[in-house]
């Protein structure tokens, strides 16, 4: 953790990557509690942010498919419908005029 101090996104991922290290049910707790944290923020993500925000939503996605889906499909499939959840307040909270974080809630994340 000490590699990564001071980066915030960069904590989170070093963090789901150890949990995902430990199982399925362990990196699903992580994800929901940064679901909790987008869900809960009600600032707005101006265009200089927004590429890192993106990052974040195709990280999240990707931790559900690769570190969860193999081994527990009801938890995923939980887990990407809380996600989709979250679009109307990301959305609200951007300017997606470039179509970026529409890509990665509509699917289009690889």
């Amino acid at each position: 953790m000490d590699l990564v101090a001071g980066s915030a996104a960069l904590q989170r991922r070093a963090r789901m990557e150890l949990s995902a290290a430990q199982g399925p049910k362990d990196v699903a707790a992580d994800i929901r509690k940064r679901f909790a944290s987008l869900r809960r923020s009600t600032s707005f993500v101006d265009w200089s942010k927004q590429r890192a925000l993106v990052k974040d939503l195709r990280s999240l996605l990707g931790m559900i498919e690769t570190a969860i889906a193999p081994q527990d499909a009801d938890e995923a499939f939980e887990l990407l419908w809380s996600f989709l959840q979250l679009a109307p307040s990301i959305h609200q909270r951007t300017d997606d005029s470039n179509g970026a974080v529409g890509d990665v809630i509509g699917g289009g994340h690889r």
